[in-house]
């Protein structure tokens, strides 16, 4: 990510927490819960003890509920208003010792090689600039490491189109995970499993907060896990959630400079 867009990432999503544009999206995420979900069992399942590193963490949601799972946890966001919130729920839940969170950029994090068990991010992948992001995590990540990420995906026509309606809802620089995409991430571990969320439950956005709309999802994400079973309808879903194992770690570039945090929430 160069300066400019990592400028443009950061002024976009600090815009969107002060005046909360993306509000609106709430319906979309309530049909997506059983990615949600998955994803946080994932994560916290044995954190105790770990050291977790969250990219992307935004107002810091999921590095304090793994730090409350026992896991000592770094969250890194552009966006610093988002830390700064961050910052400020970790200290009002008692959690300021066991998590930390700075703004810094996820194409140079400033920690030495092998520094964590975990790294983890929630809709971040598709906001940089793949092969360099994956250098860091694969070198900040020890070898027995994991990564888990969950992404959205862009092949379904109606979020295509959907993304092209509403382009004041999202950064200029996104680009929402690709078929290669996941090849690409998949080929810097030894082992990597992806689970495909969110296909006809989309049918459920306009009755969300209705009666009777949580059996609905329910009911279609069933039918989901059902159609997701067949590679070639994968593609449409909306969400990906992916488990990567074993970093592979030849050829990767040493520590970054310090240049790569540019500031750090106050103890």
């Amino acid at each position: 990510m160069d300066t400019a867009t990592q400028e443009r990432e950061a002024a976009f999503h600090n815009a969107a927490l002060a005046d909360g544009r993306r509000a609106s999206l709430g319906r979309f995420y309530a049909v997506a819960e059983e990615a949600r979900r998955f994803y946080r069992t994932l994560l916290e399942r044995g954190a105790a003890g770990r050291a977790v590193l969250e990219c992307g963490c935004g107002q810091g949601t999921q590095a304090l509920r793994l730090a409350q799972a026992g896991a000592r946890v770094y969250g890194v966001d552009v966006a610093d208003a988002a830390v700064r919130s961050a910052h400020k729920r970790a200290v009002a839940d008692g959690l300021a010792g066991q998590v930390r969170f700075a703004v810094m950029d996820l194409h140079q994090l400033g920690w030495d090689d092998d520094a964590f068990d975990v790294v983890c991010g929630s809709g971040i992948l598709h906001h940089v600039d793949l092969e360099r992001a994956l250098e860091q995590v694969v070198r900040v990540l020890k070898p027995d490491g994991a990564a888990v990420f969950l992404e959205p995906l862009g092949h379904n026509p109606a979020i295509r189109l959907f993304r092209r309606l509403t382009p004041s809802l999202r950064s200029r620089d996104e680009h929402p995970l690709s078929v290669e995409d996941i090849r690409r991430i998949r080929g810097r571990f030894g082992v990597g499993t992806a689970r495909y969320f969110a296909l006809t439950s989309l049918c459920a956005v306009p009755v969300v907060g209705l009666p009777g709309a949580a059996a609905a999802i329910r009911m279609l994400a069933r039918l989901d896990r059902l159609l997701l079973r067949v590679p070639w309808i994968r593609p449409l879903a909306w969400m990906v959630v992916l488990e990567l194992r074993e970093p592979i770690k030849s050829g990767i570039q040493g520590r970054a400079d310090s240049a790569g945090i540019l500031s750090v929430a106050p103890e």
